[in-house]
């Protein structure tokens, strides 16, 4: 959208849907099951027409529509009113025409304006520029005002609106941009400047008319290929809309961040917008009022939890809390006995040097071997001998010793004392306390909560993102964990595989550095932070993720302010945006985060990348996926993000084996998906259908599972010429021919 030469644009053209108005569902034939449940809520059809029955009525109708419309006047372009009286007469109670106003009511609910073309419609009028709306659409030019105004743009932005149905020829077919010409007589075509998303409507017939034409951006590649994989896994794509829209607008110009930020508006910014909405219904329902979340997601949840409270008018007092297991779990033990000693020793990444300075002792104390052993991980300890058995073994004799318990547990008393002031500094005398964290155990907050218990204490209530199985057990022992969008017994199968390879979430969400304890600082008590393990070059372009995910809510809390009936879809829909990027990454996915550093988090100074870690020569993918996901190593080796790393070393395999899993896309013949997948591997974007029967139906959007552009649709029949299969123009062979691309898929399994 920046390469608009403002110096010599006399005008500016733009394209309305899917341009400067949005619809907030995928594709425009989406609208039409929402009519059909509106309609047979209100009576308005039968009681046996379901929503997609109606919804393939609906396109069938308009097929027709067209036909009889070019019969009688050569042209295919069609009003509401005309695609409804084509409609099958036994379906309405009442008549097709209610059913035609309310089609465009719930159109009216849909509608939002796309920040980025709106910004240039108004840099336009600043430079006195004239401004024209051209729409290839069955709405008139009344209606399109309407459409406008409710997506809150100001209709008198436009000197003339064209509507392509009170016109009778469109852009598609070259007629409007004339319609252009003639009312800019003065004006050479190239100094008009047309923006539009359809490559051949807005671009091909556009630069034939004399036109400057500026694609414009949804997104770009980036977002398609996530996009894509979403649908392919889960076939639905939820808020595809404003994720787009999120993804371009405001997007920082260094080209690598503008990437980070595009995935954060796109892959993470549903599920943390609506847990930070969750957050502030539980509070206002339960009557907290403090809320904190803990660092190092703290700083992001903290902003985005403030900016829902604010515009649900819940008051809230948000604040960061500093606090990792590291700097909680000492005071959160009753005591140091074996059951204390088991889990310390199951924290793999620390080393022995670190686990006897976060309990408080010395190396000096401890038996020789330990003291050469210092720089061994408790993981590894198992493995390492030393006099008289294992180095864990002797790490777990020297820390059941009395003397050495009994240090511990002065450590203890001294850790909990301080969190205990910590929490009352920043809490105050909160009844009640939300603590928020990412997932998935709860371990920090329950430390917290045991740590501060007694008669003073506030109530702590634990509300997560994500958990996992374990949970169970913290329910039994009394604790207040809520989960927003999946964990035990509900989505289940979504949150455990996030559950077991948190390390990306946990990277591109934290801010700052790990707390690791307390101290006092005058009669305050003050976070002990590590100091900052990513590299200077990491840390912008998390931060642009970050930026992305709030831009992602700034434009959902916009849109349900101007639509109070606005809803977030389910939590576990939008879990699965952050499911596949853990599970089937995009390969620019994987080349720009593998290489990332994450810390472990655990007490100890150990960063590891996070796919950048080679698999041992000879490995095949299923040696591979059957290690890593049994959590045992491969010569040593393990991995943080599997699927990521899978995707480096076997590129495509991952989305191959779940194509073939899936099966073929609305139970078409396998060879259709083939069809679309051989387009895609040989690097085709952009193609024409050839068939414009069923198989060429499922053809079109087998492709577009792929990411592939259908321009066209072409068949040896004429009846069909001048319809839409699934939104696809049909256009003679010759057509076809005559508008230049020739690469064609044949979808038709009888010729």
């Amino acid at each position: 959208m920046t390469d608009i030469d403002w110096q010599q644009a006399r005008v500016l053209s733009v394209d309305l849907f899917d341009t400067l108005l949005l619809r907030s569902v995928s594709e425009p034939s989406d609208v039409f099951p929402l009519v059909g449940e509106r309609a047979r809520a209100a009576g308005l059809v039968r009681a046996h027409v379901s929503a997609q029955a109606f919804a393939a009525a609906r396109s069938g109708a308009e097929s027709r529509a067209r036909l009889r419309k070019r019969e009688e006047t050569g042209s295919t372009e069609v009003s509401l009113p005309e695609i409804y009286e084509a409609m099958p007469a036994g379906l309405f109670t009442h008549g097709a025409e209610p059913v035609a106003r309310l089609e465009f009511e719930v159109e009216r609910g849909l509608v939002l304006a796309h920040p980025g073309t709106l910004a240039l419609v108004h840099r336009a009028r600043e430079a006195e520029l004239p401004v024209v709306a051209l729409s290839d659409t069955y709405f008139t030019e009344a209606q399109l005002r309407t459409l406008l105004t409710a997506a809150g743009i100001a209709p008198g932005l436009f000197h003339t609106i064209y509507s392509s149905s009170e016109q009778r020829t469109s852009k598609h077919e070259g007629g409007l941009y004339g319609r252009l010409l003639d009312r800019f007589p003065d004006v050479t075509p190239a100094a008009i400047t047309h923006i539009g998303d359809d490559p051949h409507a807005d671009g091909v017939r556009a630069r034939q008319a004399g036109l400057r034409a500026v694609a414009h951006q949804a997104g770009g590649p980036v977002v398609d290929e996530a996009l894509r994989l979403e649908r392919l896994r889960y076939r639905d794509v939820p808020m595809e809309t404003l994720r787009r829209a999120s993804a371009v607008a405001a997007a920082p110009a260094d080209a690598d961040q503008r990437w980070w930020f595009g995935l954060g508006a796109t892959v993470l910014g549903p599920l943390c917008a609506g847990f930070a909405d969750w957050i502030v219904e539980e509070c206002r329902r339960d009557g907290i009022r403090t809320v904190r979340p803990l660092m190092r997601e703290g700083a992001l949840f903290t902003a985005m939890i403030r900016a829902a409270a604010e515009a649900s008018g819940v008051p809230l007092d948000v604040a960061p809390l500093h606090a990792s297991r590291a700097s909680t779990w000492l005071a959160g033990l009753d005591g140091f006995d074996v059951a204390a000693i088991t889990k310390l020793l199951q924290r793999q990444p620390l080393t022995i040097r670190e686990a006897f300075a976060g309990l408080g002792l010395s190396l000096r104390d401890a038996t020789p071997g330990l003291e050469s052993a210092a720089d061994v991980t408790l993981g590894d300890a198992p493995r390492i001998r030393t006099s008289g058995g294992t180095v864990a073994e002797a790490l777990a004799a020297h820390l059941q010793r009395t003397d050495v318990r009994l240090r511990v547990e002065q450590t203890i008393a001294a850790s909990r004392t301080l969190v205990r002031q910590y929490l009352r500094q920043s809490c105050g005398d909160a009844e009640a306390v939300a603590i928020v964290d990412l997932g998935f155990h709860a371990s920090t907050g329950r430390a917290l909560e045991r740590a501060s218990a007694g008669p003073d204490a506030p109530r702590m209530h634990h509300l997560l993102a994500i958990g996992a199985d374990a949970l169970t057990q913290a329910w039994a022992e009394g604790s207040d964990i809520r989960v927003f969008a999946g964990g035990p017994g509900d989505h289940a199968d979504l949150a455990a595989a996030i559950a077991r390879h948190p390390a990306v979430l946990e990277m591109l969400l934290m801010e700052g550095a790990t707390t690791t304890g307390y101290r006092r600082d005058g009669l305050r008590v003050a976070p002990v932070l590590e100091a900052e393990p990513r590299t200077a070059f990491q840390q912008p372009l998390t931060a642009a993720c970050r930026d992305g995910i709030l831009a992602f809510q700034q434009h959902w809390l916009r849109w349900r302010q101007s639509r109070p009936s606005a809803q977030m879809p389910a939590p576990h829909v939008l879990l699965q945006p952050v499911h596949r990027l853990i599970t089937m990454p995009a390969p620019g996915e994987v080349r720009h985060i593998g290489a990332c550093l994450h810390e472990d988090n655990d007490g100890s100074r150990s960063v590891r990348p996070l796919a950048d870690v080679p698999v041992p020569e000879g490995t095949t993918i299923d040696e591979f996926l059957e290690a890593s996901l049994s959590a045992t190593s491969l010569e040593g080796r393990t991995w943080l993000w599997p699927a990521g790393t899978c995707e480096l070393r076997w590129p495509g395999s991952l989305a191959r084996r779940w194509t073939l899993a899936a099966g073929a896309v609305d139970g078409a013949p396998p060879a259709i998906p083939a069809v679309a997948a051989r387009l895609r591997e040989a690097g085709i974007r952009e193609c024409i259908v050839w068939g414009a029967g069923e198989a060429g139906m499922a053809l079109v959007r087998a492709a577009r599972h792929e990411g592939i552009t259908v321009l066209l649709v072409t068949d040896s029949n004429p009846a069909t010429w001048g319809t839409l299969l699934d939104g696809v123009p049909v256009v003679s062979p010759e057509e076809a021919r005559r508008r230049g691309n020739h690469v064609f898929a044949i979808g038709s399994c009888a010729f």
